[in-house]
């Protein structure tokens, strides 16, 4: 999933699907981009995507980077 505006990528979120497991590898919002819930909306699209999938588990590892 991206997020666009003008024409430019802001946000990421890059997953993978295992059996009845997504794991998210990254979570990325421009710095100038954050705190205005584009990082939460990206996260929402993935819980619904899930929902219509045979997922039972997400996985989530922490770390934080700038982009």
């Amino acid at each position: 999933n991206v997020a666009v505006l003008k024409q430019k990528v802001i946000g990421a979120l890059i997953c993978r699907k295992s059996e009845d497991r997504v794991e998210i590898i990254a979570l990325a919002v421009k710095a100038v981009y954050r705190h205005q819930g584009i990082g939460s909306s990206l996260i929402q699209i993935l819980f619904h995507r899930v929902t219509q999938l045979d997922v039972t588990i997400i996985d989530l590892y922490i770390s934080f980077m700038s982009i």
